[in-house]
């Protein structure tokens, strides 16, 4: 079926490049708008309509929070590899990606992290085979027994349309629901988060498996550094599908008194067309951390079940030592 689909959209590439054309350049204007904003606003007005900014900008670095959902793709591959991740993997962090492999996907993706002694659960649902607007639904809770963890959930709509299959764009609608108590010993909320924020993508592919893609996290600005703002891009090469590589830039401009960067790469083979392979390399500025991953799994016709690992080799802050996820996928079609 991924065949015949592929063979369709191939078809159709002359006719949806005429007249997809402008509509392709001006949705592209309009998003590149939408994520200069932010930093073009000055700091009253970019966090009207959120809450207080409480401890992102006047305290020394701090922990690694769980501000972002991933999958176990994403953890294996260093930063993340946002340009050549498929599957559930793009509805969470890079919906443009949607349509790159078209696939029904339900999965299961729960992690834990040391640092905190935290829980996370949750799911996605995708679908990129029943029509050309691609759609995940996401859902987590965080949890975990001490004060030091965050808590509360993250609900996301992802939405991607390829133009052409060298051009998509994605968003992502986000209700986020967080809370961190970490160092307040009377239980009073030390940072929180709460309403609607999205997140926005755009994939270029000039050459086949090649992938240029532009991101921005938490355009709407929610004043919280659980829900930072985050711009950059990534690119990532695959040869045949067979072996991929590649990287990342992200800069945090709200976590810390200064903007970050969490800069890293990837690679992954998958052996035998089943069994992935991943490792990679990350690095964040703001929390002084370095860190090495590692996955692999099980990739099937109709099931899948993958692992990822993130361990600090440095870190200052003394924030997130061992991070582990685990995900488990049922591919309707």
């Amino acid at each position: 079926m991924q065949r015949s689909s592929s063979k369709l959209r191939q078809g159709s590439w002359k006719q949806h490049l005429a007249r997809g054309s402008g509509r392709a350049l001006g949705t592209a204007a309009v998003l590149l708008v939408l994520g200069a904003l932010p930093l073009a606003l000055p700091g009253p007005l970019s966090s009207v309509g959120g809450p207080r900014r409480l401890a992102a900008q006047d305290t020394p670095p701090a922990p690694a929070k769980a501000n972002q959902s991933e999958s176990a793709q994403a953890l294996s591959l260093g930063s993340g590899m946002r340009a050549g991740q498929s599957g559930t993997a793009a509805a969470l962090q890079n919906a443009a990606n949607m349509p790159v492999r078209p696939a029904y996907l339900i999965e299961s993706v729960n992690y834990y992290d040391s640092s905190a002694d935290q829980w996370s659960f949750g799911g996605v649902l995708m679908d990129s085979v029943t029509s050309r607007l691609s759609a995940g639904v996401g859902f987590r809770g965080v949890t975990g027994p001490r004060d030091e963890s965050v808590r509360g959930i993250d609900a996301q709509l992802a939405l991607a349309y390829a133009f052409i299959e060298q051009f998509a764009l994605g968003v992502t609608g986000r209700y986020v629901l967080l809370e961190d108590r970490s160092g307040e010993d009377d239980g009073v909320t030390l940072e929180e988060a709460k309403g609607f924020t999205f997140d926005a993508s755009m994939r270029i592919s000039p050459l086949p498996g090649l992938n240029l893609v532009a991101l921005a996290y938490n355009v709407l600005d929610r004043s919280s550094s659980l829900t930072p703002r985050m711009f950059g891009g990534s690119v990532a090469y695959s040869l045949g599908g067979v072996l991929t590589f590649g990287g990342d830039f992200l800069a945090d401009i709200d976590s810390f008194s200064r903007t970050q960067y969490i800069t890293g790469g990837g690679i992954e083979w998958m052996f035998g067309g089943f069994l992935p392979l991943r490792a990679g390399y990350r690095a964040d500025t703001g929390r002084r951390a370095h860190a090495i991953t590692a996955g692999l799994g099980y990739i099937g016709e109709m099931f899948s079940l993958e692992v990822g690992l993130r361990q600090d080799v440095v870190n200052n802050t003394s924030a997130r030592d061992t991070m582990v996820l685990l995900s488990a996928a049922y591919r309707v079609r």
